[in-house]
């Protein structure tokens, strides 16, 4: 039974590592990303309430001013966001109606750290075209990418530890013996196969 512990708590171990590394903060570009997901929606509240997208006059701001959002009491008034937020580099997020990028629609958009068009890196910016989408997709893709390993690696293992328990438990072993054996040794390969093939993905 001790050794059951000890390899369940080395399992555990390793899991609980990667989760704490993967609950990192959130670099600028994933909060703008956010921040821009926020403000699209806001935008098409607006749209919905009152038939028409923010004029580029009244900007984002009119997000968070007091206006008249209920039809049936038009004395309602009321704010669609407390607040707008700021870029990650302290700049405001832009706006554009109708878009650029998207015609028929708006474009809110930040240049990036360095305030200009273009740019790669933390100066490339992007809007609420699919850029910034992309590359938090791509940040998160390991994290989704292990989970799915580990899962495969208890679905594999798991029937036949299960089995092997059974049968060890059908010879007269005690429930405490028919824990550990050989199937108890496949459990493990299995699940340190694929959190070591998940390492290696990320190092090669």
């Amino acid at each position: 039974m001790q050794k059951v512990k000890v390899i369940a708590l080395v399992i555990i171990t390793l899991i609980s590592a990667f989760a704490k590394s993967s609950s990192r903060e959130l670099s600028p570009e994933e909060i703008a990303y956010l921040d821009i997901k926020q403000l699209a929606e806001a935008v098409e509240l607006y749209h919905r309430e009152f038939g028409r997208y923010p004029t580029n006059e009244q900007g984002l701001g009119v997000l968070a001013q007091e206006v008249f959002i209920s039809k049936s009491c038009p004395c309602k008034k009321d704010k669609i966001i407390n607040g707008l937020p700021e870029d990650p580099w302290g700049r405001d997020y832009l706006y554009l109606s109708p878009g650029k990028n998207n015609p028929e629609g708006f474009d809110i958009w930040t240049y990036g750290k360095d305030g200009l068009p273009g740019g790669t890196g933390a100066n490339r910016g992007g809007g609420n075209w699919g850029e910034l989408e992309c590359g938090l997709k791509e940040q998160h893709g390991f994290q989704a990418f292990f989970i799915l390993l580990i899962l495969t690696g208890f679905g594999v293992s798991l029937p036949p530890y299960i089995a092997g328990v059974f049968l060890a438990y059908r010879k007269g072993n005690s429930i405490e013996k028919s824990l550990v054996g050989y199937h108890l040794g496949v459990l493990c390969y299995f699940v340190l196969l694929v959190f070591l093939l998940a390492v290696a993905s990320v190092i090669l």
